[in-house]
């Protein structure tokens, strides 16, 4: 995902996502925060056992979300304050960079907590595949009517996924 973003133009951080209500920029900050959720999970251990696998820790939703979530315009907020793509770039490079340095050098036995779930830090999360919109032809990037929609699935904070 970093090098994905890292090869994007400056310009397409503007173009929507394909994620309700969100532009390319908001879903790049969004891979910010679950970077560091990454390395808030690590560093916060739990002494339970765990509730949840590399499978069972991803819930299916039955709706895609609305953008209607408090936290998604959190993240709509946080990601203008960037202003700048180049620095946008930097911190998902940054953090994301340190997420996996993290996650290689954790315990693969270490039981650790999150979303008020526990799991241990040796399961793999699952890997994101290059985001759909870095593979769009350029001309198609500003129109979502003939993109593939994304299983919808929620996660992090709060149970939820970014609008999609």
């Amino acid at each position: 995902m970093r090098a994905a973003v890292a090869e994007l133009p400056d310009e397409d951080f503007a173009q929507p996502s394909g994620c309700n209500g969100w532009l390319v920029r908001d879903l790049v900050c969004h891979l910010v925060i679950d970077a560091q959720d990454v390395l808030i999970t690590l560093v916060t251990p739990a002494e339970t056992e765990p509730t949840r696998d590399a499978v069972t820790y991803w819930d299916v939703a039955e709706t895609p979300p609305t953008g209607d979530d408090p936290l998604d315009a959190l993240i709509v907020r946080l990601a203008a304050a960037y202003r700048e793509p180049r620095l946008l770039k930097f911190h998902l490079d940054d953090v994301g960079s340190a997420a996996g340095r993290a996650a290689g050098l954790a315990d693969p036995g270490l039981r650790v907590s999150t979303r008020d779930e526990v799991l241990t830090a040796g399961v793999p999360r699952p890997t994101r595949r290059r985001p759909h919109w870095a593979s769009w032809p350029r001309n198609s990037r500003s129109s979502s009517a003939d993109r593939p929609a994304d299983p919808v699935i929620s996660h992090g904070r709060g149970g939820r996924r970014p609008p999609a």
